[in-house]
């Protein structure tokens, strides 16, 4: 996931410079980490178990680092996109997918 977000947030950044171009470079991980924010938001809202403490925590996180994204020289864009591709990520997730699989060194038939 913080790959995929990564990589996405990077070709937003190329586009985005294709299309109105500046000055200066553009590095770094925070695209993967909003991505990594994106999909705990959308998994914490969709798992009923989640605390009201973890939801609001993580709607902290997400306003401070969009808050952070405003300042000059960071890439909103980038942020934008990470976060846009790690909740769609976690929206594909199954919720009962861990329902389907078997346990673990689950019983064979061969056991007696």
């Amino acid at each position: 996931m913080f790959l995929s977000a990564s990589v996405a947030s990077g070709v937003g950044i190329l586009v985005k410079h294709q299309l109105l171009p500046s000055q200066g470079a553009l590095l770094g991980a925070s695209g993967g980490l909003f991505g990594l924010l994106g999909a705990a938001l959308a998994l914490v809202f969709r798992l009923p178990s989640q605390t009201r403490l973890i939801r609001i925590g993580l709607m902290v996180v997400l306003v401070l680092g969009l808050t952070y994204s405003v300042l000059p020289g960071i890439s909103m864009i980038g942020h934008i996109i990470g976060l846009v591709v790690g909740t769609a990520i976690a929206l594909l997730i199954p919720l009962d997918a861990q329902r389907q699989r078997s346990p673990p060194f689950a019983g064979t038939a061969d056991d007696p």
